[in-house]
């Protein structure tokens, strides 16, 4: 089951294989400013603050996602701030490519993506992309108990459609 310790787990995954970007935080703001040991560019994922289920077959759960990548931009920098925007929003999209490479276990509803652009948030040198987007997460093997065979891992490899096709008789079996 998807829950947002996996999410995080896998955004974390991700973000830690790309090497542009130096710190992953999972938390709030205000936790940014009392990590001393950050090194920026900073991904920070916000916890999720609603999730929804939109219908009876449990398929897909649906969380509201909102992440921000954060970077310095001093007097003496020699990129400017659009130039640091767009390199924050490489990283960015470069997060959700590696996202999209597991389809059956998260989706991006409507492979929407809504981006924000920002500086001065939490202090004078900070230039911020803020990213938000609805992540559906496969949820439907938790109607069920499998046995036998079938172990989490063995679940989640399954695409979607293979998991249609699968009865609860198959599983139990």
């Amino acid at each position: 089951m998807a829950q947002i310790t996996d999410i995080k787990d896998r955004f974390e995954t991700i973000v830690t294989s790309i090497t542009d970007i130096n710190t992953f935080s999972f938390d709030v703001f205000s936790s940014l400013n009392t990590n001393r040991t950050k090194t920026y560019p900073v991904f920070l994922l916000k916890v999720p603050e609603r999730s929804q289920i939109p219908n009876s077959n449990l398929d897909w759960k649906f969380y509201d996602i909102e992440f921000y990548l954060l970077d310095l931009h001093k007097q003496a920098d020699t990129r400017t701030r659009s130039e640091v925007w767009d390199e924050l929003q490489v990283m960015a999209e470069q997060v959700l490519i590696e996202l999209r490479t597991t389809p059956s276990v998260y989706r991006i509803k409507d492979k929407a993506v809504e981006f924000e652009y920002g500086y001065d948030v939490l202090n004078d040198k900070c230039v911020v992309v803020k990213g938000k987007l609805t992540l559906g997460a496969f949820h439907c093997y938790t109607a069920f108990t499998p046995t036998g065979t079938y172990t989490y891992e063995m679940v989640m490899a399954l695409t979607y459609e293979q998991l249609q096709l699968l009865t609860y008789d198959q599983l139990a079996a």
